[in-house]
């Protein structure tokens, strides 16, 4: 069983892929499949970056004390998308 703590932060990724991400997936998929596009970064990564963070479900796997540790802002931006909640 998870805690209510885990539900809830659950409840609110599964509503964020639902409303933010899987309506993107295909336009992502394009952009990445054009070569015009390698070693870019699809647009839409940052705006949804601003929001997931603003939800409070952006990088829940660093701790608090790593953010300030040089080259750690390298890996944070490097346009990671939230994977699928399973149940």
């Amino acid at each position: 069983d998870y805690s209510d703590k885990v539900l809830q932060y659950r409840e609110k990724l599964q509503e964020f892929m639902d409303a933010e991400i899987d309506p993107r997936e295909g336009d992502v998929h394009d952009f990445v499949r054009d070569p015009d596009n390698l070693w870019k970064v699809p647009p839409c990564f940052a705006p949804l970056k601003e929001k997931a963070k603003a939800a409070g479900i952006w990088n829940w796997f660093l701790p608090t004390y790593a953010l300030t540790r040089r080259g750690v802002a390298v890996a944070r931006g490097a346009g990671a998308v939230p994977k699928r909640v399973s149940a």
